[in-house]
């Protein structure tokens, strides 16, 4: 069914991250690999080159030279030894103590038949009373039967909580110069002073590492988007699991804070209605600046989505802030552009152990961070926290590397959500998964 699909990844991610308690009856880890779809052999990684973060030791079972496989083109992670590792099996513990089991039990069915093609074969009657599927964009409204409403808009009006998913990218990535990647977009951010939330892929962040300390580093929000970038409705329990922690670990060992929010791959759900810029599913450089322009006028706050896939769809994102940067230099920006946690007054971050991060070090952050930005209606100041730079040689090898396994997603419009509440873990932006997920401690 399509809507017990949708809830089953929702609820699972939510919970993936940090709570506690015991096993009941989530298919094994190895039962998963049995189940996942065959595709070329995966092997574990190494650690990054780039230094481990100052605290990051301190997270829990944080994996050390047994990372997933990079190659996107090899599918999710389905190594045994990584889904039976003692990250994904701490992760199980905490599912199966707050999924109801009926949820737990659901059949993979949906699949996708090309990966990295948004394009989800979801089974089930979306018609039948209480189905609910992303394509439709439909979203909970209201909190029932222990969930949480979900998170499609900054509550505030007039401000907008601006998002960039499937990041970072690299020049190394591509062979032409001329290639917009991440580090152009951060400096059209940086030309009109304001931070955005960065949904970033493990594998990514494994490739380039610096790119996501550098975007840290500069204030803007690091948050979890899976492993591998995959369809979690068409993978095991075990499976999803792994893909939200690993992706989680990894953007821990690199910042030296965990993560707390996290947004499901493949519109699953929650950004709001007409705010997909379109850059990801075949929208025109010139479509995506129409569909943004829309969204600039008085109003209800709101949450966008726009990608940082590779050179197409970072072009047409670095457009939209320069669009933003000519509206505010001409006085006609009637907005509040900012990240997501700003816009919601929840910090993006917990302690890599799992605690709150404490008053002094949070004083500490504030301190070192960027200046606040400000904007025509007035002006905000991010909650992230930015302790010291850590600094390390770059990745050389592991990128290059990359360059002829790299997949590129199409159709890739990614589902965002928000934090419920000031719940430790992973607060994703998400809300089928909503108040069950965030007592475990992880917020879709």
């Amino acid at each position: 069914m399509f809507s017990s699909l949708i809830i089953r990844s929702s609820l699972l991610t939510l919970v993936a991250s940090h709570a506690v308690v015991a096993l009941s009856a989530v298919p094994t880890a190895s039962a998963a690999v049995a189940a996942s779809t065959t595709r070329a052999a995966q092997t574990a990684g190494p650690d990054p080159t780039l230094a481990a973060a100052a605290g990051a030791a301190s997270y829990p079972y944080m994996p050390v030279n047994a990372w997933p496989d990079p190659d996107q083109t090899k599918g999710p992670i389905n190594l045994p030894a990584l889904l039976n590792s003692p990250l994904v099996l701490d992760g199980l513990k905490r599912v199966q103590a707050i999924v109801p089991a009926a949820l737990l039990n659901v059949a993979v069915a949906s699949t996708q038949a090309v990966l990295g093609d948004g394009t989800i074969n979801y089974v089930g009657d979306a018609t039948a009373a209480g189905m609910c599927w992303g394509e439709d964009q439909c979203y909970r409204t209201v909190a029932a039967n222990g969930y949480e409403p979900d998170i499609t808009a900054c509550p505030a009006a007039n401000t907008w909580g601006l998002t960039f998913d499937d990041g970072p990218t690299d020049a190394v990535d591509s062979t032409n110069a001329t290639d917009l990647v991440t580090s152009d977009l951060t400096a059209a951010l940086k030309a009109i002073n304001t931070h955005a939330t960065m949904f970033v892929v493990g594998s990514q962040s494994y490739y380039h590492p610096q790119d996501v300390l550098a975007m840290y580093q500069a204030g803007h929000e690091i948050a979890v988007h899976t492993w591998t970038h995959a369809a979690l409705t068409t993978i095991s329990n075990a499976q999803i699991i792994a893909e939200v922690l690993y992706g989680e670990a990894m953007i821990t060992r690199i910042i030296g804070v965990r993560p707390r929010f996290f947004r499901p791959p493949y519109r699953t759900i929650l950004w709001g209605p007409n705010y997909d810029s379109g850059d990801s599913h075949g929208a025109t450089a010139a479509q995506v600046l129409a569909t943004a322009q829309s969204w600039i006028k008085p109003g209800p706050g709101f949450i966008t989505l726009d990608h940082n896939i590779e050179a197409t769809t970072t072009a047409m994102s670095v457009s939209v802030v320069k669009m933003i940067q000519a509206m505010k230099a001409n006085n006609t920006f009637p907005l509040s552009v900012m990240a997501v946690g700003e816009c919601l007054g929840l910090t993006p971050y917990i302690s890599p152990s799992g605690a709150a991060l404490s008053t002094a070090s949070s004083a500490a952050a504030s301190t070192a961070k960027t200046a606040a930005s400000t904007s025509s209606t007035g002006s905000h100041t991010s909650t992230a926290v930015v302790p010291g730079a850590t600094t390390s040689s770059s990745p050389t090898s592991t990128s290059t590397a990359k360059t002829t396994a790299k997949t590129t997603p199409t159709n890739t419009a990614a589902d965002v959500t928000n934090a419920a509440s000031g719940q430790k873990g992973v607060a994703g932006i998400v809300g089928a998964v909503g108040a069950a997920a965030l007592a475990a401690g992880l917020a879709l």
